[in-house]
């Protein structure tokens, strides 16, 4: 077992799939056990796990899905709009997390629940405003 394994929930409560962005999906440190999913359907739960490598380290990693609702950059062919998640589960001091969106008058992503521990579940749930 891992000294640091974080596992990741991303809820998607909104009426979109959302689909991962694979140019934003990064272990900074550490390494994937359980790959994000590449769509997370409307009213259901996506997740994935990471795990520290190496002697004294940690994991920390993000990931990006498009929203797929009925806005659209035509330039590159992707949705215009998108959640972030990451997450932190360090070797030493405390364990954090961040999110952003790309409309926040549209949407807004939240965690909750307790993240602190050395095999710490993150809860994160998307919503529309």
């Amino acid at each position: 077992m891992s000294a640091r394994e974080c596992t990741v929930y991303l809820i998607n409560n909104t009426v979109y799939d959302l689909t991962l962005d694979s140019n934003n999906e990064y272990v900074d440190h550490g390494y994937f056990t359980e790959n994000p999913p590449t769509t997370i359907p409307a009213g259901t739960t996506g997740h994935w796990k990471s795990n520290s490598d190496g002697f004294m380290t940690g994991t920390e990693g993000h990931v990006g899905y498009f929203i797929n609702d009925d806005e659209w950059n035509d330039a590159n062919d992707t949705p215009k709009n998108w959640v972030y998640v990451h997450w932190d589960d360090p070797y030493a001091g405390h364990n954090s997390y961040s999110t952003d969106v790309s409309d926040k008058d549209r949407y807004s992503c939240s965690q909750n629940g307790d993240i602190s521990g050395n095999h710490s579940t993150m809860h994160f749930t998307l919503v529309s405003n």
